[in-house]
């Protein structure tokens, strides 16, 4: 009786084993197939990245040329060298004041300052995009930093003023459709919160 129980024991043992065997297996077949998309993936990525053009590298800046002296502080921008592409924006704006590119150098400026939590410089910057060109195309896209800014400054019906101007002056533009989302989130939120 006490060889049967422990062979009976023994053969439960023995099945919880192979089930538990087969599901570690299952669990390292799924495990090498997520690894293998993963990888794939990772393979696609390393292509689209070397696909990425190069931004050019200037060992120096010819004077009197704007589209030079922009595309160094764009670069240095996406490179994250904050400090020295806002000065080189700041620069840009100070001496091109009426290029094309002007409303564009005062937005990267506007997006540094915000990144840098500078809330009310970043206002003041998104200000001027608008003012320097309301039909530019980062015209909307300030209008919308700036309420963000003014939202992270706790003055919020302000913001939700600003978006709501953004919603009705671009109707058509991608960016009234951001401002419709947020104003959403803002909603939602002040609805749950006690």
């Amino acid at each position: 009786s006490a060889i049967r129980r422990s062979q009976l024991t023994l053969s439960t043992n023995s099945k919880d084993a192979s089930t538990q065997i087969a599901s570690i297996g299952k669990q390292i077949t799924e495990a090498n197939e997520r690894l293998e998309r993963l990888s794939e993936q990772f393979a696609a990525l390393k292509e689209q990245i070397e696909d990425v053009p190069q931004q050019p590298a200037f060992t120096q800046i010819t004077p009197g040329n704007p589209e030079q002296l922009f595309a160094v502080a764009y670069s240095d921008y996406l490179r994250g060298a904050n400090a020295l592409a806002l000065s080189e924006f700041r620069q840009y704006v100070g001496t091109y004041p009426d290029s094309e590119l002007a409303d564009n150098a005062e937005f990267w400026i506007g997006e540094i300052l915000y990144a840098q939590k500078k809330y009310q410089d970043a206002i003041d910057a998104f200000i001027r995009v608008f003012d320097i060109s309301p039909k530019g195309d980062k015209a909307a896209l300030a209008l919308y930093k700036r309420a963000l800014a003014l939202a992270e400054m706790g003055q919020r019906d302000e913001a939700v003023a600003q978006l709501n101007a953004l919603i009705k002056a671009y109707p058509k533009r991608r960016e009234s459709e951001m401002a419709k989302q947020r104003l959403q989130e803002w909603r939602h939120t002040q609805a749950t919160d006690p």
